[in-house]
């Protein structure tokens, strides 16, 4: 998938992730994790950890470079992760589809910051990767 950065607003981008992204990310999960309860699994508290971001982006990573998943981030105007969205079990062939997940630091909520991530993220999706279907998933 094109590896470029996606300005979203004027403080926010969407980029791939990369392995520098775990502290931020341990940070925003820290502080999102009541405000997302609702939405996501029970986690263990090593999570929220960097470490535990590290070991969470490794295998993300691996499933990228297998063409299984394209990870993303939105970062802020400090280059600091506010949100992830992930492309997972990418099917080709005659299928050609792939299930989108994501959330938003709860900081960065309500702006429309995920509205416009998932509509440039379909649009990668079929232009780079041609797929034809791209599904919400749900926990």
């Amino acid at each position: 998938m094109n590896h470029d950065i996606h300005r979203l607003d004027e403080e926010v981008r969407l980029r791939p992730v990369t392995p520098d992204d775990a502290a931020s990310l341990a940070v925003a999960l820290t502080r999102s994790r009541t405000y997302m309860q609702p939405w996501e699994p029970v986690r263990p508290d090593s999570f929220y950890t960097e470490q535990g971001q590290r070991e969470r982006l490794a295998a993300l990573l691996a499933d990228r470079d297998a063409g299984r998943a394209m990870p993303w981030v939105l970062a802020d105007e400090e280059d600091r992760a506010i949100g992830a969205f992930n492309l997972n079990s990418i099917a080709l062939g005659p299928f050609r589809s792939g299930t989108l997940g994501y959330w938003v630091d709860v900081e960065h909520a309500g702006r429309g910051l995920a509205t416009a991530a998932v509509a440039r993220i379909c649009e990668l999706a079929g232009d780079e990767l041609h797929l034809h279907r791209v599904e919400a998933g749900t926990v």
